[in-house]
């Protein structure tokens, strides 16, 4: 059957109305502690924190250095036997950076010629730094020793300069007067025999003038008569012989001439002494020229052998020491036999020959 229209009821709106909501119930809150402030950074720990980076960035400059060849190790170049002007451009074509200094002293070198580097710091392939300085020193070349040219003379002495280094000779235009060098014949040099020097430097020698000429003999007008020399006889003739033999050396030691030769010797004595004749002229001569008051002379001797001669002569001898120190040539020690001859004129005796073996 067909449908049928049945008639759609609309349905009626209605108002629904909520049920109140009970009120809340009250809450209690329980109180909340505070969060504890952050404790401050130790003073130390930012340091350490410091340095670290201030390490980290040297580091990394440093590694920068490296690379870049300026700084890092390296061995050192062999300068030896180069002068320094050629081994500074050598240092300058070198990539390594170093620099050269000169020591201020030279050294004697056998095999390196002089000028020349013989010795460097750090030695030739030693480990270094790039940029390091390289200190050398220079050579004096071989070293030569001076040879003794005492008692040579000039032409001499430059033959012998000549055969052990090419040494120049120099003579002084000073001359001076030497007991034992003949004049003419060198008696002093500078440097010394034995000092070290350098090929081609000079040595400086004086001359001798010989021995300094004797004063000519002037008779002294103070001498006393012939008649007055020598002592007076006594009853007793050895101590006659023992008081003169001490008042001779008492006379001697008080460095007047007058008084040691014009009074002790008889005018025609004849004296030997350190291998000379001498008359009494001549031995006073001899004696004002070394002698002198303040010359600090001082003579010791021996027992003393006492013996007669022929016409009437008393002989004494004796070991004798003589020194001399001061005066006018300056020191002078001597030792050996003294033999005194002594003879008589009149009622005095006194000294008629003198003779001294060393």
């Amino acid at each position: 059957a067909a449908p049928r229209d049945v008639p759609y009821a609309m349905p009626q709106s209605t108002t629904v109305t909520p049920a109140p909501m009970p009120p809340p119930a009250p809450t209690s809150y329980a109180p909340v502690a505070p969060a504890p402030l952050p404790k401050p950074r130790s003073k130390t720990g930012l340091l350490v924190l410091a340095i670290l980076g201030a390490l980290f960035l040297l580091g990394g400059g440093a590694l920068m250095l490296i690379n870049s060849g300026l700084v890092g190790p390296a061995k050192a170049p062999s300068l030896i036997g180069l002068s320094f002007d050629n081994a500074r451009a050598a240092l300058a074509s070198n990539k390594a950076g170093f620099t050269l200094q000169q020591a201020s002293d030279k050294q004697f070198n056998e095999t390196v010629p002089a000028n020349m580097i013989c010795r460097q710091d750090p030695a030739p392939g030693g480990r270094c730094q790039k940029g390091q300085a390289i200190v050398v020193t220079l050579s004096r070349g071989p070293a030569v020793k001076v040879p003794d040219l005492v008692g040579q003379t000039g032409d001499a002495a430059r033959a012998t300069l000549m055969s052990v280094g090419k040494l120049p000779l120099q003579i002084s235009d000073e001359q001076r007067y030497h007991d034992s060098i003949a004049a003419g014949q060198i008696m002093s040099q500078t440097p010394s025999a034995g000092t070290e020097v350098e090929r081609g430097d000079a040595v400086r020698v004086v001359l001798s003038k010989g021995p300094e000429p004797q004063p000519a003999y002037v008779p002294d007008t103070e001498t006393p008569p012939s008649g007055n020399w020598g002592w007076e006889h006594s009853d007793a003739p050895d101590e006659d012989i023992y008081r003169a033999v001490d008042s001779w050396i008492a006379r001697w030691e008080s460095g007047n001439a007058n008084d040691y030769v014009m009074l002790c010797y008889h005018p025609d004595a004849t004296i030997y002494s350190n291998k000379k004749n001498y008359t009494r002229s001549s031995f006073f001569a001899h004696q004002q020229n070394i002698m002198s008051p303040s010359a600090n002379i001082n003579i010791s001797r021996g027992g003393i052998d006492i013996s007669e001669g022929p016409d009437g002569t008393v002989q004494a001898s004796f070991n004798l020491d003589y020194r001399r120190i001061g005066g006018k040539n300056g020191g002078y020690h001597s030792a050996g036999r003294q033999v005194l001859v002594f003879g008589d004129q009149g009622n005095r005796f006194g000294i008629i020959k003198d003779e001294f073996y060393k």
